[in-house]
């Protein structure tokens, strides 16, 4: 499980299942694009971990 799977369920409270059937590659093109925004989204759910 990466870091973005396992951000979402601690931030979120989802299940594993909850989080596979979320459309997880749409998440990760999101916060792959480099927008500084998505970027700033992503390391702060990750500062959560």
């Amino acid at each position: 499980m990466n870091d973005l799977r396992r951000g979402l369920m601690k931030e979120n409270g989802w299940t594993l299942e909850q989080v596979d059937d979320q459309d997880y590659y749409e998440l990760n093109d999101l916060f792959s694009d480099h927008n500084p925004e998505n970027m700033e989204s992503l390391n702060n759910v990750l500062k959560r971990i």
